[in-house]
Parts: structure tokens; C-alpha cells; sequence
């Protein structure tokens, strides 16, 4: 969906404030992150439920980190999420460039990189992981 486009306009927009106005002031911060994902999942859903596991893997090592038993535990919580993210983030954005550099180190067949999937970037990734990263550090 597009911001111009005229199911966003006319459609969910008007939905998405009306429900947002209609709920109590501590549900809207809820009834932002269900809009948002909404929005997303219009164009991907496979990324959404992306966006849903990071967003849960963040909350809960966020929850592991503020009931640490010491601040050894807590350190290597925040240094396992903040890794775990970056990989996600690797994964996602430097994947295609690393199966095109061992095929060309290795002189094979330029169509051997058909034999491996060509990972597709979701819109908006580099932010959303930074934002998980910045979570987890905060909760630190």
C-alpha cells in the first residue's frame, strides 16, 4: 500500500484514526504497533512475520535483561540480542553480495548462484533492527 494511494486515503487511514481515537490513552500505543504492521503486511506478509519475531525476540530479551539476576547476566543478555540482531541485519543485507564474492573467488559458473537463493531486502530493515538494538541497549 502506498502512502498516496487511494485505499490508504480513503480506507485505512480514516480506519486507523477512527480506532485510534475511539481507544483509551493507554491503548494507543498498541493500536499503533497493530496499524503498523498492518500497513507492512499489506505488501509482504513473509516480512511481517519477520518484523513480528524480531519485535518479540527484542521485548523478551528486553524483560531477560531488566530481571538479571547481576549486571554480568544483564551485559551478556544485551551482547547476545544486540548480536542477534546484527545477524538478522547481515543476513538480509550482505547475503547476495557474499554468494557473488565466492563465486567469483572461486571461478565457477555464473549461473551456479541460481543454486542459491537470491534474498530479497525488506523496506525498512536497517531501521527497524536499529531500533530493536536501541531497545535492548536502552533496557540496559
Amino acid at each position: 500500500m502506498v502512502f498516496a494511494s487511494n485505499i490508504f486515503l480513503f480506507g485505512f487511514l480514516p480506519l486507523f484514526l477512527l480506532v485510534y481515537y475511539l481507544s483509551p490513552a493507554r491503548g494507543r500505543s498498541l493500536v499503533i504497533v497493530i496499524g503498523s504492521y498492518a500497513f507492512y503486511g499489506w505488501w509482504r506478509l513473509d516480512f511481517l512475520v519477520l518484523y513480528i519475531a524480531v519485535t518479540v525476540w527484542s521485548y523478551l530479551l528486553g524483560q531477560a535483561i531488566a530481571t538479571a539476576r547481576d549486571k554480568q547476566a544483564a551485559k551478556l543478555l544485551c551482547g547476545f540480542g544486540v548480536a542477534g540482531s546484527l545477524l538478522i541485519l547481515g543476513y538480509f543485507k550482505y547475503f547476495n553480495f557474499l554468494v557473488g564474492t565466492v563465486v567469483d573467488l572461486f571461478n565457477m559458473d555464473p549461473s551456479t548462484r541460481d543454486l542459491f537463493w537470491h534474498v530479497i531486502l525488506p523496506i525498512g530493515v536497517s531501521f527497524f533492527i536499529f531500533e530493536s538494538i536501541s531497545y535492548i541497549v536502552d533496557i540496559y
